[in-house]
């Protein structure tokens, strides 16, 4: 059982070299200016989203603590971290 921490890690550290190669494409990508760019087997368009978010600290200066506590949901979540041992 003790190997399963270190494949886990190694899968980890691939995804995250992945995903910075794939930051660097997303930035050549927006960098063409274009809405869709098609390779030999696939097409990637670029579009702008609208995601709307509430200021915590705003609504404060509107709205009653007890209000906003009484809004609250806690939720659970797990979090599994890696460390190099050497």
């Amino acid at each position: 059982m003790t190997k399963i921490a270190d494949r886990y890690a190694e899968i980890k550290m691939n995804i995250e070299k992945l995903e910075a190669e794939l930051n660097v494409l997303k930035a050549e990508i927006k960098a063409t200016g274009q809405d869709a760019i098609e390779g030999d087997y696939f097409r990637v368009t670029v579009s702008l989203g609208e995601r709307k978010t509430l200021s915590k600290e705003l609504l404060a200066a509107h709205v009653a603590p007890e209000v906003i506590s009484a809004c609250e949901k806690a939720t659970m979540f797990e979090q599994i971290r890696y460390k190099a041992l050497v």
